[in-house]
């Protein structure tokens, strides 16, 4: 359970930079 949350965690950061950087 932990690994999941910190992989969602880890998709929601990529998820930002991704937005960030499109902008």
């Amino acid at each position: 359970m932990s690994q999941l949350r910190k992989l969602n965690i880890q998709f929601r950061l990529l998820l930002c930079a991704h937005h960030s950087f499109r902008m």
